[in-house]
């Protein structure tokens, strides 16, 4: 867990300055992610969302409870999942977040079973914040190194 993760609720009231967004950012992952609580989703995520990524079928206008559903999809396909965020930068109402994932793929994932494999790859992820939410990410990850890592691809 990041040392600046808080178990509170965010502030939708407080100035989004550098530094609280970039608390913020470093929250997402630890409580969203890392500790899995389901009801940080509705700390941090506005209703709706837009979410931009390599995959298209699980992007774009989504509800809160599409994404807390794609959430449980990846906590089942990789229930020991972890993200490093190794740095955040902050631009205007802008953070993002560079990272490294690790898990072990023990679910289905889109109709590709369990490998039982361990995966490693890195990301990025910007975020827009307004009033403490999440209003719109734009996320990228090494994809084909899943693939690989999980044999779906030579």
């Amino acid at each position: 867990m990041n040392p600046q993760s808080k178990e509170t609720a965010v502030d939708p009231m407080a100035e989004q300055t550098p530094e609280l967004l970039r608390q913020y950012t470093y929250r997402w992952f630890d409580e969203v992610w890392n500790e899995r609580r389901d009801g940080a989703i509705d700390h941090f995520v506005a209703d709706p969302v837009e979410s931009q990524g390599p995959a298209p079928k699980k992007y774009g206008l989504m509800r809160k409870t599409d994404f807390r559903a794609w959430h449980r999809q990846l906590l089942e396909a990789f229930p020991d999942i972890w993200f490093e965020v190794h740095s955040v930068v902050v631009d205007g109402d802008i953070s993002a977040a560079r990272y490294s994932v690790s898990g072990t793929h023990l679910g289905d994932l889109d109709g590709l079973p369990a490998s039982q494999k361990e995966v490693h790859i890195t990301g990025m992820t910007m975020f827009r914040w307004r009033g403490g939410k999440i209003q719109e990410s734009w996320n990228n990850h090494d994809q084909l190194g899943l693939l690989q890592q999980i044999g779906f691809v030579d």
